[in-house]
């Protein structure tokens, strides 16, 4: 019956391999999914005083996550410091748009205004340089009011997006508080796609806002 024991061991030992393989297959486009794999360890005797008894086979001791912490966490790091810079460049093109593009940037409209201004000052008498000037000051007029409306939607656009990612930050959170309970229910055993769930979402809420991650005893 021994070896009868140890095959029937080996079977259901490469069948549970086979399905976490088929697993890995199955998942192969599901983001956020870690690569698992099967940590097999031998099978006692079922006499360990008898030193010449042969072993009981193979058992499956654990699947395995192709995981790194430390990797993991310099992703998040990442993430954040990338969209907080990337937000900020996005706002920061527009605003310099806004007051450098090309001739009609504010610039050039003062330098003409003070220009036309100057001319005046020079010949105070002359008609067509009194008209140039009122003039060039209805065109700055328009195009600081034309900058303060834009101004106004960047400002509008900002508080618009902050509260968006507020919201989808409250989501992430109670997302994860769920997968949290779930580990937690799982005891010892807990199911390898619930922390790629949970990792996934941290991962993704790290590109909103700055996070760090503490493990408890129970797994939350």
């Amino acid at each position: 019956m021994g070896m009868i024991d140890s095959s029937r061991s080996a079977l259901l030992a490469f069948q549970r391999a086979l399905a976490t393989t088929s697993h890995n297959i199955a998942n192969v486009n599901t983001e956020g999914y870690s690569r698992q794999s099967v940590s097999l360890q031998t099978v006692g005797s079922t006499n360990p005083t008898d030193r010449a008894a042969p072993g009981g086979g193979v058992a499956i001791h654990s699947v395995i996550r192709s995981y790194d912490n430390l990797l993991e966490e310099s992703v998040r790091q990442d993430s954040s410091a990338f969209s907080r810079t990337d937000v900020f460049g996005s706002l920061a093109t527009d605003v310099d748009t806004l007051f450098a593009s090309g001739e009609s940037n504010i610039s050039t409209q003062l330098q003409t205004f003070f220009s036309a201004l100057q001319d005046v000052s020079n010949d105070p008498t002359s008609n067509a340089t009194r008209q140039a000037m009122l003039g060039e000051s209805e065109m700055m007029t328009a195009r600081l009011r034309e900058m303060d409306g834009r101004l106004n939607e960047i400002n509008d656009f900002s508080n618009s997006r902050l509260s968006q990612v507020v919201t989808e930050i409250s989501s992430y959170a109670q997302q994860i508080a769920d997968i949290n309970a779930k580990i937690k229910d799982s005891g010892e055993n807990i199911p390898n796609d619930l922390l790629d769930t949970r990792d996934h979402l941290i991962t993704q809420l790290s590109e909103r806002v700055s996070v760090s991650t503490t493990e408890a005893g129970d797994g939350t």
